[in-house]
């Protein structure tokens, strides 16, 4: 709903589409960004991993972000408006695991951040830098 108008509107309709990327349905976690004009949600998407779209609240227009099973847009500190994404990967070893990393806007993977101890940590320091 528009604070200002009182009007509602739809956000977002699942859209069925072959192509993980562009399937919309099943969503959850939605968050606005830091600067109120995007919005962020979880969408089912493939076996392991939802994936992130970001909605321009002006256009209504959707964009694939990454693939990813949780997130956190950062609002302080030297990575402010970046994203956390926690992210399926598999080990060369064998095995798989839920990890975090460091991503842009667009998704693409700046750093990787660990597991949820180390993500803590990060956000833990960014808290400290961001004073």
């Amino acid at each position: 709903t528009d604070t200002a108008t009182q009007q509602s509107r739809r956000l977002l309709s699942p859209k069925p589409d072959e192509d993980p990327k562009r399937q919309l349905g099943g969503f959850n976690n939605p968050a606005f960004s830091a600067d109120g004009r995007s919005l962020y949600v979880l969408s089912s998407a493939w076996a392991v991993s939802d994936a992130l779209n970001r909605i321009d609240l002006a256009s209504g227009r959707t964009h694939f972000i990454s693939a990813a099973n949780d997130f956190q847009e950062l609002h302080k500190g030297p990575h402010r408006g970046k994203l956390l994404l926690q992210k399926h990967s598999y080990r060369s070893q064998g095995g798989s695991s839920e990890v975090w990393y460091l991503g842009d806007p667009q998704g693409r993977i700046l750093k990787r951040i660990g597991n949820d101890a180390e993500k803590a940590e990060f956000l833990r320091r960014q808290e400290r830098q961001a004073r």
